[in-house]
This record gives C-alpha cells, sequence and structure tokens, in this order.
C-alpha cells in the first residue's frame, strides 16, 4: 500500500543489496587485506594481484588476480591425470571483466578446478599472463608428463599455449568446432560425417572418414569444402587420432568449463571480494563431500568408471574373441576384427590405450577369459587416486574485522570499459512508423 515512484524502488533495491553483499567500490579497497588472510590460512596457496601505478603519488588500480588455493594444487597434483581445460566467461558485476579457468578432471570423471583468475578482458596478453602463474602454481608437467590443455579456441589461447607450453598437448573443443561448422555446411550428410572424421581414434578409420567427406562434397573451383575446411587446421589440434596417449583421456570436448560455468553463475554479478568468497567457500564444501561420498564407497574403481564399463559389458554381447596365445586375442564384432593386447592393454580401435579404460573389444576378451575389470583399468580411474585429490582441505577465512592487516594502500576499482562482442542490432522501422526528429 505504498506508493513510490520507480527511481525510488531502485535505490531502495541497490541499498540494500549492498547491505548483503557489500558496496563494489569499496571491495577494492579492502583486496590487499583479503588476500593476505586467504595465504594466512592457505599457506601453500599462489594468489597474486596485477596493479596499475603511474606514479608513486597516486592510489594504484586493479587489473587482475591470479586465485589458486594450495588444496586445489595439491589434489590437482596428486590424483588428476595431467590434462586442463581452459575457459573464460563474462562477469556481470558493473566493473565487467573476464574470469579465466583451469580445470582438472578427477578420477570419476568429475571436473576439478584448479585455478582462476580475474582479468579486464580476453585476449593473448591475459591468456599469457594467466598462463604463466599457472605454471609458476603447477609447473609445466606432472610427473614427468606434459599437460594436455583443451580449450575453445578463445582469442590468443592457440599462441599462447604454444610459446609457454612447447611440449604440451593442445586439443580444441569438437563441440565448439561443429558449431563452426554448422554455420558454413547445411547439408546433414556432410555434418553427420564431422564426427566420424574428427572422433576416430585410429588412422585407419581417420583416413576413411575423411575420404568419404571429400566424395560427399568434392571441390569445384575455389570453393571452401568440408574436408578443407578441416585442412585448414593441424590434425593434432582436433583429430582423436592424433591425440597422445600420455593424459589417458579420450576427451575431445570442453563440457567441463561448461559445468563450471554454471557451478559458478549465482557469483558471476557479485563484488569481487564476495564472488571470490562464495566459490572459496563452495570449493571448502566441495572437497569435504567429494572425499566423505567416495569414503563409502567400497570398490576399487570409482561409479562413473563402474558405469562406463557396464555399458560396455552390454555392447560386447555382439562381439567375439578368439584367444591367440601372449595376450592376444582376435575380436569379431560390428562388421570388423580388432586385436586387443590385454597385457600391453592396447587395441587396433585405439580407444583402450587413449583413455586408459577397456574398449568395447577388450571388454569382450577379459569377460571371454574370465579375468577381473579392475586389472586392466588405469590406476588414474581407481579409488585411491580420487582420495589422494580430495585429500586436502581448503582453509576457513573469517569475516572482514578478523582480516591480515597487509599495510598495503588502497586500490582503486578497475577501469570499465566496453566489453568485446557484436554490436546490438538495430530494428528497422517499417514504412508506416514515424521517424525520430
Amino acid at each position: 500500500m505504498v506508493d513510490i515512484s520507480q527511481n525510488k524502488t531502485a535505490r531502495t533495491k541497490q541499498k540494500a543489496l549492498e547491505a548483503l553483499r557489500g558496496n563494489d567500490m569499496e571491495q577494492y579497497h579492502r583486496l590487499w587485506d583479503y588476500v593476505a588472510t586467504v595465504k594466512n590460512s592457505n599457506p601453500d596457496s599462489h594468489i597474486s594481484l596485477l596493479i596499475d601505478r603511474r606514479n608513486i603519488e597516486e592510489r594504484a588500480t586493479f587489473q587482475r588476480i591470479y586465485y589458486g588455493l594450495g588444496a586445489l594444487k595439491n589434489g590437482f597434483l596428486e590424483g588428476c591425470r595431467p590434462i586442463i581445460g581452459l575457459d573464460g566467461c563474462f562477469l556481470k558485476s558493473p566493473f565487467g571483466g573476464q574470469l579465466l579457468t583451469a580445470l582438472g578432471r578427477d578420477a570419476n570423471e568429475n571436473m576439478f578446478p584448479i585455478s582462476f583468475a580475474v582479468v579486464e578482458v580476453e585476449n593473448y596478453d591475459s591468456w599469457s599472463w594467466f598462463l604463466r602463474e599457472l605454471i609458476s602454481q603447477i609447473g609445466r608437467g606432472n610427473k614427468g608428463v606434459a599437460y594436455t590443455f583443451i580449450s575453445d579456441r578463445q582469442k590468443g589461447l592457440v599462441h599462447a599455449i604454444e610459446e609457454l607450453f612447447p611440449e604440451s598437448e593442445h586439443r580444441l573443443c569438437l563441440k565448439h568446432m561443429f558449431e563452426n561448422f554448422k554455420q558454413r555446411f547445411k547439408n546433414q550428410d556432410l555434418r553427420d560425417l564431422f564426427w566420424d572424421v574428427a572422433a576416430a581414434a585410429n588412422m585407419p578409420e581417420h583416413e576413411t572418414a575423411l575420404a568419404n567427406l571429400e566424395r560427399a562434397d568434392p571441390q569445384e573451383g575455389d570453393k571452401l569444402t568440408a574436408a578443407g575446411w578441416f585442412k585448414r587446421l593441424p590434425p593434432r589440434l582436433w583429430s582423436r587420432a592424433h591425440f597422445s596417449t600420455a593424459c589417458r583421456s579420450d576427451t575431445c570436448v570442453n563440457n567441463m568449463s561448461e559445468s563450471w560455468n554454471n557451478y559458478i553463475l549465482k557469483a558471476r554479478g557479485e563484488p569481487i571480494i564476495t564472488m571470490l568468497e562464495w566459490i572459496r567457500r563452495r570449493l571448502m564444501q566441495r572437497m569435504v563431500t567429494k572425499r566423505e561420498g567416495m569414503l563409502k564407497h567400497g570398490g576399487t574403481l570409482c561409479p562413473n568408471i563402474y558405469e562406463k564399463l557396464e555399458k560396455l559389458k552390454i555392447k560386447a554381447r555382439n562381439c567375439v574373441a578368439v584367444y591367440g596365445g601372449n595376450g592376444n586375442l582376435e575380436v569379431d564384432g560390428y562388421g570388423r576384427t580388432n586385436v586387443v593386447n590385454l597385457e600391453m592393454k592396447t587395441c587396433t580401435c585405439g580407444h583402450f590405450q587413449l583413455s586408459g579404460i577397456p574398449c568395447v573389444h577388450a571388454v569382450a576378451c577379459i569377460q571371454s577369459r574370465k579375468l577381473k575389470f579392475e586389472e586392466y583399468v588405469d590406476a588414474c580411474y581407481h579409488r585411491e587416486a580420487y582420495l589422494r585429490a580430495y585429500n586436502f582441505t581448503i582453509g576457513p577465512v573469517p569475516s572482514r574485522q578478523f582480516w591480515v592487516d597487509s599495510k598495503m594502500q588502497y586500490l582503486n576499482p578497475p577501469l570499465v570499459k566496453r566489453q568485446p562482442g557484436r554490436p546490438k542490432k538495430q530494428r528497422k522501422k517499417g514504412p508506416e512508423e514515424p521517424t525520430n526528429q
């Protein structure tokens, strides 16, 4: 029963939000104290601030912050495979910016956040800075194995990875590539062949699928064919047949990053410290919940791996395995014969050695020989590896009256810049609509 103006309602709402989550501008003033407090309760963390200071007299302006907690670093190095997904998403606060993230995969094929950073814009410079900070935190490889990166081909990222991780493998997300492919090629048959070419895990199948694509879309003049579209990029970036087996993963989509963006959706519009604290607290709870949940699981392998094997057992009913000695078996099924070596854990289809999980042909062999499946699944998918990843805890952070006094000068908020992107289209007015005078 109160009659107030819309402007007064908006101002009242803004004051209520500031009372709940804090003032956007004032949070940059206490950012140094907050970082010191987080490091105090998480001593093995790597958190760094990049500021802009024109001279000693002027107050510095915030530019970027890299946020890597010690528990996440140690968990990734101890219990995760050396594969990292990279992605960026827009922040919705008044000062804008973007959140860059590095994500690992745990033994249960779930996302494992490693670190994230708030930057002003997503480009080569910001990605290079982020990757250099990542090197300072986790190095260029783990246990002698170089990292494998997977991304959506963000601006400047391919060049930054080649420069800073020359020994690493970089995979482009096929889902993102397929969206670009669909925009250029409307034929459904070509779209179906896209996945045959990119997802083939061995060279004969890859070359056959590429030849089928060339026949389906032959060269005519100077037009760009579907096969030519693929050949513009090195196959090591997108072809599963060219992927390395070192990281024990056959993934070719960056779906973990999509899960992460949805995971932090509520925090993306909050002031910077409120956002960082929201993410830190939720990750703190996640580490405990995941660890306690797996302690109740009694199997040797993680639940999602057991589920994957059960599906493969059903498919293996259509396969016939013939033992040839020395661990070699011939498997007839699905119109072809594959050779499996259980001792070497390989199959001519390529999936066994690529993922570290028995393929449908290997499953048929294991069943025919009455062996234990757990012995043929790579140790990176075992329950023990999962528990090693979640064996660390993230330290708590008290409210701001208990923060460490860093003795650092207050920071100014970042300069608000127009976010890059396509400009909004202006609607064309009809002939009878009046024009603005």
